[in-house]
């Protein structure tokens, strides 16, 4: 096993057990938010696109989009309370 691998393994597991601490210096860094903003932009494309030919796709892509928006918003500003 790669020593990155053992590190994510390793976080993983204490995250798993209930340590906060990781929570608040690994999972709610501004930078780890920013993944989710392309996902969240190219789904509402997605959702937008698919009103034209099937309501139901467009329904699916229309939560997925609002979850993946939340979750940006959540992860790029997190709240310093949760910690």
């Amino acid at each position: 096993m790669s020593p990155t691998a053992a590190a994510y393994l390793s976080r993983v597991v204490r995250l798993a057990a209930g340590s906060r601490a990781m929570v608040a210096g690994w999972l709610a860094q501004p930078g780890f938010g920013y993944w989710f903003i392309v996902p969240a932009a190219i789904t509402w494309t997605g959702m937008l696109a698919a009103l034209a030919k099937n309501m139901a796709l467009a329904l699916t892509l229309a939560v997925l989009g609002a979850g993946r928006t939340i979750l940006a918003i959540g992860r790029a500003w997190p709240v310093a309370s949760v910690v």
